[in-house]
């Protein structure tokens, strides 16, 4: 005789566990290597078991279902919270954006490594004053090579009285 699993929405709240201070449902399931709660769902007998992430679980059970194109967004930070009221469905750009991440933390960046502010047109930016800097030195090292200067002798000729 085979088991009889309970319904999804009671195995959710035999795992939740409220904190007080920061109002996250912090899942006491299992729990991916990267920190996100994880639940498995659907049937052996039919082939339509398998894992499923439970803040993905919640949004859609008490919001609304999960937009094509968009992904769960954590706004409290607490990849084991599964309280839809700290969950927000945005593009994965979006959700990018709002972490932490390499690409997040540079695209807020305002000025270059040399303190100068970048230049922004159609999507692009850069910093103009270091891009001529760089021009000048080019244009520099290709003047010496066309002219077959060597470069000790390129700077006695021009800083020697």
């Amino acid at each position: 005789m085979s088991r009889i699993a309970a319904p999804l929405i009671i195995r959710f709240w035999k795992c939740v566990e409220i904190d007080v201070i920061t109002q996250c449902w912090n899942w006491q399931g299992t729990i991916t290597n990267k920190g996100y709660a994880q639940f498995t769902v659907g049937s052996r007998t039919d082939n339509t078991r398998g894992a499923e992430f439970v803040h993905r679980f919640a949004y859609a059970y008490f919001k609304s279902p999960i937009p094509i194109g968009l992904t769960i967004d954590h706004l409290c930070r607490n990849h084991a919270c599964v309280n839809p009221s700290h969950l927000e469905a945005v593009s994965d750009r979006e959700n990018i954006l709002r972490g932490m991440g390499p690409a997040a933390l540079n695209a807020r960046r305002e000025y270059c490594q040399r303190g100068h502010a970048y230049q922004v047109e159609e999507g692009r930016r850069w910093c103009q004053i270091c891009k001529n800097e760089q021009g000048r030195g080019w244009r520099k090292r290709n003047l010496e090579k066309a002219r077959g200067i060597q470069r000790r002798a390129y700077y006695k000729r021009t800083v020697a009285p």
